[in-house]
């Protein structure tokens, strides 16, 4: 491990993935290089027989000098017996600033949903931003719940649950860190949808949706009709980097980190038909396996491209996510059993069957995904009607 130096540092290169660069002089104090090509400084350190980090600031404000000096500070701090990142966020004890270090968490990096989790909040509760966590009121909290649920279509509740869950985890996050005595959001009631959702694509349907897909194509078409064969969420395939993939095993491997749930990572058995998709996109050097801008940035352009794909194919009153409630019935009606499609879809297996009975359904995955991927081949592309097949020929 060597010593950085400031030209070192200037040089440090973005990778496809976040890399932190030790400095031996100053032990703890690292260099974090993102993908977008953004540098910051970090401090880890020990505390009470705990690990943790304290953020230093973003390089180039911060240089290096800068950072070991106040490294150097926080390790002052630990020796007389005061926890520096405890510290730092009673002093910015801010929603802002919580809300962004709620986000930034490294157990976080990557998750599912947080990057349009973030910008609700934001577009929410930005008007927050400079205010002291302890003078926003659960009256407050229940303004912005009521606006979005007032706003939303009739039966919607859904960007109120997020705003819902999102205020009650940077909350809870201030409790952790002793900044507030309780999580005001705790005795609040998550806003409930008046409606039950379960719209299924028909076979006429779907095949309006994939072919409209086709035609708009680039990443918005390639994610629509991966989430067809897949049934997977939409942020598993938006947001798949490319050393998922394992084209040799004919495997898509969503870890455990970027799933929605928490039960393990997810394996995708590739089929002919997922694989013609995927050939039509480029890994960028960010990593990411679909991207639709030259920085190599996830898809986000959501609501215009729906909008777009609903004109194309006529179809309408549906949301992206019953693509996924789509294939899990065709799966049904394929006669998969309940466990493999369970295990499709990433959802656990409830109950004692889920806890003792420990089967990996590999194989039956991989049938179960080969049969649904020829059944969208037969309705997308069915096959000509009048051709005789050779059988019959020679009979006659």
């Amino acid at each position: 491990m060597a010593k950085l130096t400031v030209r070192a540092v200037e040089a440090a290169k973005p990778g496809p993935k976040r890399k932190e660069i030790p400095d031996s002089l100053v032990p703890g104090v690292y260099l974090i290089t993102q993908p977008s090509g953004a540098k910051s400084w970090a401090y880890r350190y020990r505390f009470n027989g705990k690990t943790r980090k304290l953020t230093l600031g973003r390089y180039p404000k911060i240089g290096l000098a800068d950072a070991r000096e106040l490294a150097q500070k926080a390790e002052l701090q630990i020796r007389q017996g005061n926890d520096p990142a405890q510290a730092k966020a009673g002093k910015a004890a801010t929603f802002g600033a919580f809300m962004d270090m709620h986000f930034e968490r490294p157990e976080r990096r990557g998750k599912a949903g947080d990057a349009e989790l973030r910008r609700t909040l934001e577009f929410d509760c930005g008007d927050w931003r400079n205010l002291a966590l302890s003078d926003i009121t659960r009256g407050a909290i229940k303004a912005k719940l009521d606006a979005a649920l007032a706003r939303s279509k009739a039966g919607s509740a859904s960007t109120a649950r997020k705003i819902y869950a999102g205020l009650r985890a940077v909350f809870q996050l201030a409790v952790d860190y002793e900044v507030l005595n309780e999580n005001p959001v705790e005795k609040l009631t998550c806003p409930a949808s008046n409606n039950e959702r379960d719209r299924v694509l028909d076979d006429a349907e779907l095949v309006r949706v994939w072919k409209a897909a086709q035609e708009i194509g680039g990443a918005y078409g390639a994610i629509v009709r991966l989430l067809v064969l897949t049934g997977a969420r939409r942020d598993e395939i938006a947001h798949a980097r490319a050393e998922w993939l394992d084209l040799d095993n004919g495997m898509l491997t969503i870890p455990r980190a970027s799933m929605k749930t928490r039960a393990g990572a997810h394996v995708i058995y590739l089929t002919d038909g997922m694989r013609d998709v995927l050939a039509e996109c480029r890994a960028a050097p960010t990593g990411f396996l679909i991207t639709a801008k030259p920085g190599g940035t996830p898809f986000s352009a959501w609501a215009w491209s729906k909008r777009q794909l609903d004109e194309l194919s006529g179809v309408t009153g549906w949301r992206i996510h019953d693509l996924r409630r789509t294939a899990k019935t065709n799966w049904q009606r394929l006669r998969i059993a309940y466990e493999v499609r369970q295990m499709m879809s990433a959802h656990a297996v409830p109950g004692v069957i889920g806890i003792y009975e420990r089967h990996d359904w590999a194989e039956e995955c991989r049938a179960g995904f080969e049969a649904w991927s020829a059944r969208v081949r037969d309705i997308v592309t069915p096959p000509p009607q009048n051709v005789v097949p050779l059988q019959a020929k020679a009979s006659a």
